[in-house]
């Protein structure tokens, strides 16, 4: 990231190849990682036990993956593709 002085006397931010990076390894992970947190925040807890897991778990795995982005991609597929249509379908079931 650089701090550039333009002609007409504004300040403005030009980010380069390697903030740009950066920016896009912190951004990634952090975007399925709040949609998967706040997804799970918002079924019942006795949902997750009737389907046999931890709403903690769920809650917790996300928000500790965005230190290492790709826990949280995966935890977020995970959750999309296997563990949430089992929570969705015992609660309905209730």
């Amino acid at each position: 990231m650089v701090l550039t002085l333009q002609s007409d006397g504004e300040t403005g931010v030009a980010i380069g190849p390697p903030g740009l990076l950066l920016l896009l390894v912190v951004l990634v992970p952090l975007i399925p990682g709040l949609v998967t947190t706040i997804d799970v925040s918002s079924r019942p807890d006795w949902a997750f036990e009737r389907a046999g897991t931890s709403k903690t778990l769920w809650v917790v795995l996300p928000i500790a993956g965005l230190v290492f982005g790709v826990v949280t991609i995966v935890a977020a597929i995970v959750w999309f593709t296997t563990v949430r249509p089992r929570v969705v379908a015992a609660a309905q079931a209730a």
